[in-house]
């Protein structure tokens, strides 16, 4: 059982010394020289992984050149770099974000190297704690399953670590309510629980309710259902159902209190963040996808397609379009015919196969019946993402093949051929469904061999483990998964820092050396002058804010007038023009500006200007120093006076 536990240790402690990740940030090199070189070791870096390799990248080179103080500095008024963004800092909450130690102690790629495998191995135990503790005989299974859950599409075009806790999470809470009930003695289930309330309050801290909420509603119907199972199957006394489960309720009140003391020694940043247009305002309604949505759940399949940048038919771009095989879906089939057989033959109602439909059906409303906005509201859908509930079926899909493996055992049978036959047939008529919609669409993604194949070793593999072939049904499935969500990040050394790996960037620390307080604005189209000024440290304007600096934007905004448009967490962007900084939005999540150096914002605030692009011609601009990376031409200016000795 620790074997493999003790494989991944080894195999997260040699990729940390080898300073190798998976992180996109290469795309730098790709964007200033048109190149990967010799640091993308395999794959290639994702353009699209923005959230990975921008924003919580800059966020984790600024907190290093700055010394991984709690409150970040760039942004005039300073910004609490403990909430949000997985930022490591000199603070007592960093205790509970132990894949961000590594960044407090090693060098950038090392750092990295342990923030991306960290969360990765802890996924895969996860799953695997989680299936041996059902299946203790099943030690290969459970392999399979972690690595299918890793390699889910939708888990790698979206892989940071928030999304990862919200799993390992789930996978630790089920498998401590398995030892709470299962277990006679106490120390298992007080060790059980220890760990679910430390995992609790990691998830928590990230602070993104999405995640949270969708690990949610897999956990506890589970932990309820095998609660009704053992009292009202297995006829354990309902006192005794309570005690047991009383270290995982307590473990629950224990990281709420945590929480309760995290929150209101940052309570201003809490609020400050929940107060923002996006994401703090965001409310999502049930039942607002369509067919494409539809589509683009069941597209497994397909998605190998995203590795080559079409999404057409999926969704708007590789993430979203990524999915996950919907296991689970398929084998509510066979799970509801050992249901039926087991009323049948006992008049008992087989309660974790009750709580697997239901959580089906709550999913399904959740993401297409309309209609029901009260109770969704008590129920904190409204806190959801419809379009990122796919991350349900990931732990789904685990779920339902260690119920259908252990109701095979009790029954000593696999479900009929039929059943088996009838759950591969939904699978071929799904597949064949989405294969007609992304026709009709006009996608590249079909014709293909490749999905045609996936498809049916998908039906097949499911037919087997209807049947009751495990092991042919894991490495079928794994198969499938690995041929879609394999390769979609990169194995990669040596991260780039703009601000230490670029003639401007370095021109720049020496100036900010120079002159401390000194502010920067970087200029350009893209985000290289933005985020060389960010992740260099150094006093401005420019970078990835979390929430909105009140100092900040009275001094760019004084009257307030933008503040729907810069009240966000967004990339903060600057392109040359006249006038006023104007903010405006893009993008849900950037806030694009004005800069003009003669204005009154740049007169009384700026000090230099780093652009990438063309030169800038004001008057009001003095130029420093000139350079060329690659292939874009770099400027730092200084902001001098204008004409009438002032800003217009």
């Amino acid at each position: 059982m620790w074997a493999f536990p003790l494989v991944l240790l080894l195999l997260f402690l040699l990729a940390v010394a080898s300073g190798v990740s998976g992180t996109s940030n290469g795309i730098w090199r790709e964007a200033l020289y048109g190149q990967q070189g010799s640091h993308v070791i395999a794959g290639e870096p994702r353009s699209i992984r923005t959230d990975e390799w921008l924003v919580q990248g800059s966020w984790l080179i600024s907190e290093k050149a700055q010394g991984f103080k709690p409150d970040n500095t760039v942004f005039p008024g300073g910004a609490d770099a403990t909430v949000m963004n997985d930022t490591p800092t000199w603070d007592w909450s960093t205790a509970f974000r132990p894949h961000l130690w590594g960044s407090l102690f090693l060098d950038l790629d090392r750092g990295e190297a342990w923030r991306w495998w960290l969360p990765a191995g802890a996924l895969l135990a996860s799953v695997y704690a989680f299936v041996v503790s059902i299946l203790p005989r099943r030690p290969l299974l459970a392999v399979a399953l972690a690595f299918i859950a890793l390699f889910q599409p939708y888990v790698q075009w979206t892989y940071m670590p928030v999304l990862t806790l919200a799993i390992i999470f789930a996978f630790v809470t089920m498998t401590a309510s398995v030892w709470c009930l299962r277990a006679n003695d106490l120390r298992p289930r007080v060790i059980a629980a220890l760990v679910t309330c430390y995992l609790a309050t990691a998830m928590a801290m990230s602070i993104y309710v999405p995640f949270m909420l969708d690990a949610l509603y897999v956990a506890a119907p589970f932990v309820a259902g095998l609660a009704l199972q053992a009292w009202r199957r297995d006829g354990m006394p309902g006192r005794d159902v309570v005690r047991r489960l009383l270290p995982l309720a307590a473990a629950g009140a224990v990281s709420g209190l945590i929480m309760v003391v995290w929150v209101l020694t940052r309570r201003n940043t809490v609020r400050a963040v929940f107060d923002t247009v996006y994401p703090g305002h965001r409310v999502e309604r049930p039942g607002t996808l369509g067919l494409d949505y539809l589509v683009s759940l069941f597209g497994a399949p397909f998605e190998h397609s995203l590795q080559k940048g079409i999404s057409t038919g999926l969704g708007g771009n590789q993430s979203g379009g990524s999915s996950a095989y919907l296991i689970s879906v398929f084998l509510l089939v066979p799970l509801v015919w050992f249901a039926g057989r087991l009323w049948r033959q006992r008049r008992c109602m087989d309660w974790p196969v009750v709580a697997l439909v239901a959580v089906h059906i709550f999913l399904f409303a959740l993401m297409f019946i309309p209609g029901w906005d009260f109770l969704a509201a008590l129920l904190l859908v409204g806190r959801s993402n419809p379009t990122g509930v796919k991350i349900a079926f990931v732990m789904l899909g685990a779920v339902a093949v260690v119920l259908l493996v252990e109701r095979q055992r009790d029954m000593n049978m696999g479900a009929p051929w039929k059943i088996a036959f009838g759950t591969g047939f939904a699978a071929l008529v799904a597949g064949a469904l989405v294969w007609t919609r992304l026709s009709q669409v006009g996608s590249p993604a079909v014709p293909s061999h490749i999905a045609m194949v996936l498809i049916v070793a998908f039906a097949v593999g499911l037919a087997a483990w209807a049947r009751g072939f495990t092991l042919t049904g894991a490495f079928l499935s794994l198969a499938c998964t690995l041929a879609v969500g394999l390769g979609v990040n990169p194995l990669y050394h040596d991260m780039f820092d703009p601000a230490h790996d670029t003639q401007a960037g370095r021109q720049m620390l020496r100036l900010h050396a120079a002159h401390p307080n000194a502010r920067w604005v970087g200029v350009g189209v893209g985000w290289a002058a933005q985020a060389t000024v960010f992740e260099g440290g150094v006093p401005g304007y420019s970078g990835v804010q979390t929430y909105p600096s009140k100092t900040m934007w009275q001094q760019i905004d004084p009257s307030g007038a933008y503040k729907p448009a810069w009240n966000r967490l967004a990339h903060i962007e600057w392109l040359a023009g006249t006038g006023g900084p104007a903010p405006r939005n893009p993008q849900i999540d950037v806030v694009e500006m004005t800069f003009d150096s003669c204005a009154a914002f740049a007169q009384h605030y700026v000090t230099y200007v780093l652009n990438a692009g063309g030169a800038l011609q004001q008057s009001c601009l003095e130029e420093v120093g000139s350079y060329r990376e690659g292939n874009v031409p770099e400027q730092i200016y200084r902001v001098i006076p204008g004409p009438d000795g002032g800003g217009r």
